[in-house]
């Protein structure tokens, strides 16, 4: 799977391109996405501001941040001095519901290149998210700052974090973080060959079931480690709650999906999604069986006992 596209939609409402000249004129309905074109003499802070200028944009709800630099791979790279802009304009978008950082093709930047920073203001900043996504991992940071501390957020019901790599410290911040209403949590895991170095458990606190109350959906996905964490779900009592569980885009073999098959009768489960796995065919077929819907597509074949994981660099 490549990332060759920008979002079309994203929480539950079409995105469109901010046109300055077009203004907002559907702050409810639409996702609004600020990126910078290849070769403008614009900066990132130049359309930032014709966007708060608008009329309108004290009610926008959902607001999309593709790139945010002519050079991703210099020393601007960082999204730091976005979410700083973000964070300052905060009382002039007062209604923000939805937000995604990094809205980022391959071919504008690699997953793996993609410089974050530390996102975790902007949840401080927003009281009024509900869904918050963000791509990339390297310098990707989520505390509360002035003290350090762990994020809290009241209204949060959907946090996705896409890397191709996840350090172990995010993955520990989110763990601490008080989300009583999320209710979707997707972490893309990555490979250690982009920085991934999480264990099973460091994946504890998720696995016990205890810290997000109200967890619908939970998705570790595109990770290494697919086999290992798909034994430790079979016993986890997070599984006998969550109503949807997304494994794709991993390294999973038929013994990790076998140590996981038994304990899936006894779930509320209504959708497991395995597809860009290494599964056999023998066992995709065993899987179409199982009594609720249950995604396969698009196994991978190991080359040479090799196997990846979908979106790495």
């Amino acid at each position: 799977m490549a990332i060759s596209s920008h979002v079309s939609s994203f929480a539950g409402r079409s995105v469109a391109e901010f046109d300055p000249a077009q203004g907002i004129r559907d702050p409810q309905g639409t996702a609004y996405a600020l990126r910078l074109e290849y070769g403008t003499n614009d900066t990132f802070a130049d359309i930032f501001e014709l966007l708060l200028q608008a009329p309108k944009a004290d009610n926008l709800e959902a607001l999309v941040i593709g790139v945010w630099a002519q050079d991703l791979y210099g020393r601007e790279a960082t999204s730091e001095f976005v979410v700083e802009a973000l964070v300052a304009a905060r009382e002039r978008l007062p209604g923000l519901q939805a937000l995604f950082i990094g809205d980022i093709t391959y071919e504008e930047s690699e997953i793996s290149w993609i410089e974050q920073s530390n996102v975790g203001p902007l949840l401080e900043a927003y009281p009024l998210l509900e869904v918050f996504q963000v791509r990339g991992g390297n310098s990707l940071g989520f505390r509360f700052v002035e003290p350090e501390r762990p994020v809290t957020h009241e209204r949060l019901r959907e946090l996705v974090v896409q890397s191709g790599g996840l350090d172990k410290s995010v993955l520990q911040s989110i763990c601490e973080a008080h989300l009583p209403n999320l209710e979707h949590l997707e972490l893309w895991l990555g490979t250690d060959d982009y920085g991934a170095n999480s264990t099973v458990e460091d994946l504890a606190p998720i696995l016990e079931g205890t810290r997000f109350p109200k967890l619908t959906y939970l998705g570790l996905r595109d990770s290494d480690i697919a086999d290992e964490i798909a034994k430790a779900l079979a016993t986890a009592p997070i599984l006998s709650r969550v109503q949807e569980l997304d494994l794709s885009m991993g390294t999973m073999t038929d013994e990790g999906m076998l140590a996981l098959f038994d304990g899936l009768i006894y779930t509320l489960l209504q959708t497991l999604d395995v597809s860009e796995n290494f599964l056999s065919p023998e066992l995709v077929k065993r899987l179409r069986e199982i009594p609720f819907n249950v995604i396969t597509t698009g196994q991978k074949e190991a080359d040479d006992d090799w196997r990846y994981v979908s979106v790495g660099e």
